[in-house]
């Protein structure tokens, strides 16, 4: 539309206009691609602001959410950690995850305490689950920075990524941690 509309104004510009509803017409469209305009302006900027920040944030990604939401949502997560509702995904797909707890020689005790420390402050994004049977499940995404020591003792701040998935069951919710490692992408906070 917004082509037919240029194409319209270029097209009455050459002509001699005769009428006042033709005038009128003529600003109301040109009103429309300014309007126009100034919206594809603000889309490249923003692009443009995305990318000097170090890249596009996925589309898939929703930070569309206010604090309180965030509050609740990682009171639940939390409340599950404290009544050891939950667990930390080891297996193959998540080696980065063991990988992680192997080189800060986290025990059971300092994943919890960990996970626990995490504040809505930290909180990025959700997206959907995108596993087959599972996509109405949404995944909530934290990164949080932690003073942690290294498998040789020296300590090093460290910005721990997690992800979150909450189920409900029958006998309650439970967490499960599907990512729990060092960042190893950009990340968009929601509240900072």
């Amino acid at each position: 539309m917004e082509l037919i509309t240029c194409h319209i104004i270029a097209s009455h510009s050459n002509q001699r206009l005769k009428t006042l509803k033709e005038i009128n017409d003529l600003a109301i469209l040109n009103q429309l691609v300014h309007k126009t305009l100034r919206k594809a302006y603000n889309i490249v900027l923003l692009h443009y602001k995305e990318m000097v920040r170090g890249g596009a944030m996925n589309p898939h990604y929703d930070q569309n959410y206010t604090r309180e939401q965030i509050v609740l949502t990682l009171q639940t997560i939390q409340d599950c950690v404290r009544e050891s509702r939950f667990y930390i995904s080891k297996n193959e797909n998540r080696q980065e995850n063991v990988d992680f707890i192997n080189e800060y020689n986290l025990t059971s005790e300092k994943q919890k305490e960990i996970l626990l420390q995490i504040a809505p402050e930290d909180f990025c994004h959700t997206l959907q689950n995108t596993n087959l049977g599972y996509e109405y499940e949404v995944l909530y995404v934290f990164c949080s920075q932690i003073m942690l020591f290294n498998f040789e003792g020296n300590e090093e701040m460290v910005d721990v990524y997690t992800k979150f998935n909450i189920i409900g069951i029958s006998e309650g919710k439970r967490v499960v941690v599907i990512s729990f490692h060092k960042r190893n992408k950009p990340i968009d906070y929601c509240f900072k």
